[in-house]
Parts: structure tokens; sequence; C-alpha cells
């Protein structure tokens, strides 16, 4: 008999199977106090509102547009990148295009890891002057510059290491990021790693 019943006497329920009928309240409560615990994460309980539906057919943030997902963090930058120069004899142009955003010029020493990258595969830059677009989100802003680099894996090596001598590469461009919007840039490919 529990503790606190030993004064009053032993209840009927626990006079028999006291053990399973004991085991099966614990059981319901636990359940139960799960239930309550684990509820939906929805703040809306019973409303039947729509409020927090993102579906296209409403619209509950402030602007105009009907897109309820939350903005990418950091600014982003968008636009194409041009082939100038030659491939490397044997190469077909052809490749996964990387524009990388580092924190320091490449050229003045190691860039250290990139704040945001962007891979487009199967680019086609077989052609001289052949222009893709391309696109980075998440870039946190920062007073700083960035130093912004394309270059074509065109002997379709990975783009793990950066380029080798048999990709076409362009010269880092620095561009100030301080606020958390789109911006424009336009890049070239130059030629091959030297």
């Amino acid at each position: 008999m529990p503790p606190c019943l030993a004064h009053y006497g032993e209840p009927p329920l626990f006079k028999t199977h006291s053990s399973l009928h004991t085991s099966l309240l614990l059981l319901a409560l636990s359940l139960g106090l799960c239930l309550v615990g684990c509820g939906s994460s929805n703040d809306d309980d019973d409303d039947s509102s729509d409020d927090d539906d993102d579906s296209s057919s409403d619209d509950d943030d402030a602007t105009d547009d009907d897109d309820d997902s939350a903005p990418a963090f950091g600014g982003g930058l968008n636009g194409t990148v041009t082939r100038t120069g030659p491939t490397v004899t044997g190469q077909d142009g052809i490749g996964g295009l990387v524009i990388t955003v580092l924190g320091q010029n490449p050229k003045s020493g190691p860039p250290g890891k990139p704040f945001a990258d962007s891979l487009t595969p199967d680019a086609d830059f077989s052609a001289n002057g052949a222009t893709v677009a391309y696109s980075v989100t998440g870039i946190p802003p920062r007073p700083e510059p960035y130093f912004i680099t394309a270059w074509l894996d065109d002997d379709n090596s990975g783009t793990n290491s950066g380029p080798n001598s048999n990709d076409i590469v362009g010269t880092p461009v620095e561009i100030t990021i301080d606020q958390p919007e789109d911006q424009t840039l336009n890049l070239e490919l130059a030629g091959p790693l030297n």
C-alpha cells in the first residue's frame, strides 16, 4: 500500500491486483503528462485561423509578397560571369563554375575559409565571350571589403581544393557588403591559372 494511504486503510482498488493497478495508474499518468508536455508546438492551440500556414494562398507578414519564409542570412551577390580569355589546350571550357567570397585577396596570401560560395555545375564557357549567371547568398555584412573570385573547374578534378593549372580563373574583385541586401557584380574568367 502506498505510504500516503497507510493510515486510512487500504482502499478496495489496492486489495486486489495492487501491483497491476498501480502500474496501470502510473502508465496512464505518464501518458497523460507526455501528451500535455509533448503537444503541438503551434502557439495557436485551439485557434482555427490559418495565420501560421505558409501555403501559397495567404500572406501573413508585412511585405507585399506572399513569401512567408524567413529571409536569408546576410546579403547576396547576383550577376554574370563572362569568359574573356583562352581555355587550357585540351580542355573543353565546360565544368563547375565556382564563385567564392573571401575575407582577403588570395593574391596577397592564404585567403582562409570562404564566407560564402556557390557552384553552378556544367557551366558552358566553351565559346570565348560565353556568359553564365550566378548567385551567392548568405554573405554576412561587415565593414571590411570582401574579395570575390570566379573559376571554372574545366578539367572536372573537383572543386574542394581550389583551381589548378587546367582551370580558367578570374581576377579577384573587391566589394563591400555592409548591408544584408543583394548586390549585382559581373565577373570575368580571364584565362588559365598561372
